[in-house]
């Protein structure tokens, strides 16, 4: 089985993947270490001189010379991925990880890298896990981080921290991690494929010109993210039909562009409605339906003035309707 590498503060780490003999493992981690920043010294043993696994951050296997392990993470190493250097690793190593088809964890996260990635995986593999987060690798197109190639043979994705058109493909992708990023444009329609999505990927509260998002029969765990409150934009949200725990989150009440659809039925929701409702003048339809909801009905529901379908069965409330939702003249009953 292939080792994880867990390298998350720069890309050199890709090495240890693509070569074969000790002579080559040097020689690349020499060529990538000409190109590096390194204010804090971590490659400074890096040299000729010592032996390749006595190399800081560098672990070799006990039984054969070869890397297994390229720890620098947290070491403030970075640099520009100039033309020349972005073809070097994408013909000479990334290109080769058909060869290590056992890769279960690529980590690229948390460096200082600048410039453009390529990715491309020719055959079949069994990442797991990937993660492209907080970095200056131009991820907001693909013309920068080119992933088509990547996703359509990375079928056990399970980890993945960007939405491209294809991640409608990763069939058994659980936890897609999207925070901190700069997300910009729209959620691919194949994202409804997911099935066993099982916790709402914090990013989407980056994306503060989404209007509509639709989450419903899915497997999704957990509270919403009280940093949905960001999508200043959001006119329709639905996340019917899944296991999501705990009180509605009030920031969502805040969003007072909700005007379609909030969709919270068939969930696991509990606690009070907060009086909050009540900004949310101009929604038209709300479904709190078959939850946990418990105490009285806020008599602040009634300022919902565009509210025409109201359905809340299924739940535990207790004392009357509020008498002020006649008032509210577009309600069918």
């Amino acid at each position: 089985m292939g080792r994880l590498f867990e390298a998350s503060d720069n890309v050199v780490n890709l090495l240890l993947l693509s070569t074969r003999t000790h002579s080559n493992k040097t020689d690349h981690l020499l060529a990538i270490k000409s190109q590096l920043q390194d204010p804090l010294g971590p490659t400074s043993s890096w040299k000729d001189s010592l032996n390749l696994c006595q190399w800081t951050g560098v672990t070799c296997s006990h039984r054969h010379p070869r890397i297994t392990k390229l720890d620098l993470r947290s070491k403030s190493i970075g640099g520009f991925l100039s033309p020349g250097l972005k073809l070097y690793l994408t013909d000479s190593i990334l290109h080769s990880f058909s060869i290590a088809s056992n890769l279960e964890i690529l980590n690229l996260s948390e460096n200082r890298f600048t410039g453009k990635l390529g990715i491309d995986f020719n055959s079949p593999i069994n990442l797991a896990r990937l993660n492209l987060g907080q970095k200056n690798l131009g991820i907001g197109t693909t013309s920068d981080l080119d992933f088509i190639a990547l996703l359509r043979n990375c079928s056990k994705l399970k980890t993945l921290r960007t939405i491209p058109d294809t991640t409608g493909e990763l069939r058994n992708l659980q936890a897609p991690d999207l925070s901190e990023n700069n997300l910009n444009g729209i959620i691919p329609d194949s994202f409804g494929n997911l099935t066993l999505l099982n916790h709402v990927p914090l990013g989407f509260s980056n994306l503060q010109v989404l209007n509509s998002l639709w989450l419903g029969f899915n497997n999704l765990q957990g509270n919403i993210p009280s940093s949905f409150g960001n999508c200043k934009n959001l006119m329709l949200l639905n996340v019917s039909n899944n296991k999501l725990t705990g009180t509605s989150s009030p920031q969502l009440l805040e969003i007072t562009t909700l005007s379609i659809l909030l969709g919270l039925s068939d969930n696991l929701f509990s606690g009070s409605i907060p009086p909050k409702v009540g900004n949310l003048k101009t929604i038209i339809h709300l479904d709190i339906s078959r939850n946990r909801f418990s105490g009285e009905i806020p008599t602040t529901l009634s300022a919902c003035t565009g509210l025409e379908d109201l359905t809340m069965m299924g739940n535990s409330f207790s004392g009357k309707m509020p008498s002020s939702l006649i008032s509210l003249e577009a309600l069918k009953c």
